[in-house]
């Protein structure tokens, strides 16, 4: 029964096909916008690995609905979707759900699935994931009191723990915050059609290791976690090669016996001193 099995992948894995940038996608990645946009996503044969997660999400947010919408005393309202089209390029998106509580309060609230081992590192909920219910806040309903993202786990961590759902209450970036990364993504699609040119990789994370038996602390280049999810990696012709970037060593420093170092995380920006 390889046909059933290739027809539940390909219609899990299948590319979004329309006219629009998508807020939960466009934001986050110019350089995977820029290619999606003009040639689209390529359709590859990916691994069940892949292909579970997106049906997990799929099935967890329509019972989550089907739940909500059988109390009788929680106005609900899901899968909203919002357009914004007086723009060069349109935009469009989905609220996962309104909800007006026992104290009449609205929120604007989006669900997430997250590995186990993901949300035991996570403190504080992701940027991008900010990013988008922001600009939700502001081209949905005007109704909306508070803003939330509730992250649901899809596994366990790595001690084979379960991690409780968490949610967070949100400040929405501003309006012009959010517009401004619009335009950044509309200029960036408009200078590859025009110049061929691609914005740059997304940049990683530069972090500080102590290497105990060397008595040494070592300063390790990741490259952005997007990398690895590159819809183009692997293939012979990729034209993004993102996922090409390897973990790099890039300095090492002896260890002075009398202070005592931690591992840190040093700061994106370069003028930071006090990220070390």
């Amino acid at each position: 029964m390889k046909s059933l099995i290739d027809t539940i992948k390909w219609e899990v894995n299948k590319p979004r096909v329309d006219e629009y940038l998508h807020f939960s996608t466009d934001l986050q990645n110019p350089r995977h916008t820029c290619l999606s946009w003009v040639h689209g996503y390529p359709m590859i044969d990916r691994p069940w690995m892949n292909t579970f997660p997106l049906l997990q999400g799929t099935a967890i947010h329509e019972y989550i609905h089907t739940i909500i919408h059988n109390r009788n005393d929680w106005v609900y309202s899901s899968e909203i979707p919002i357009y914004v089209e007086d723009r060069d390029f349109p935009w469009k998106g989905t609220v996962d759900a309104y909800l007006q509580d026992h104290d009449n309060i609205t929120w604007l609230i989006d669900y997430k699935t997250a590995s186990g081992v993901s949300l035991s590192f996570m403190n504080e909920p992701k940027p991008e994931h900010v990013l988008q219910v922001s600009a939700y806040y502001h081209y949905g309903f005007n109704i909306v009191d508070k803003v939330g993202i509730l992250y649901l786990p899809s596994s366990p961590d790595y001690k084979r723990r379960w991690e409780e759902p968490r949610f967070y209450e949100i400040q929405p970036l501003s309006i012009d915050e959010v517009t401004q990364r619009m335009l950044e993504v509309e200029q960036a699609i408009t200078n590859y059609l025009t110049n061929g040119i691609l914005p740059d990789p997304l940049m990683g994370d530069n972090v500080w290791k102590k290497n105990k038996r060397n008595k040494t602390m070592e300063l390790w280049y990741k490259p952005h976690y997007s990398s690895m999810f590159c819809p183009w990696r692997g293939l012979e012709d990729d034209p993004c090669n993102c996922s090409t970037q390897t973990v790099e060593l890039m300095e090492v420093v002896d260890i002075d016996p009398t202070p005592e170092f931690d591992t840190v995380k040093e700061n994106k920006k370069e003028n930071d001193d006090d990220s070390i």
